[in-house]
């Protein structure tokens, strides 16, 4: 994942736990925004 890599350069270490945790909150939180916008674009262009 992006932010690991950055979280690596920047010499701090992060937990699996903590991974975990973070995915699991981004995740649905990512669809459920996208879902929504996904189907206003098919409207607004017709398809």
């Amino acid at each position: 994942m992006l932010w690991r890599r950055i979280v690596r350069n920047h010499d701090t270490d992060v937990g699996l736990g903590e991974s975990i945790r973070l995915g699991l909150y981004a995740v649905p939180a990512a669809l459920a925004c996208s879902t929504p916008a996904l189907g206003t674009s098919l409207r607004l262009i017709g398809a």
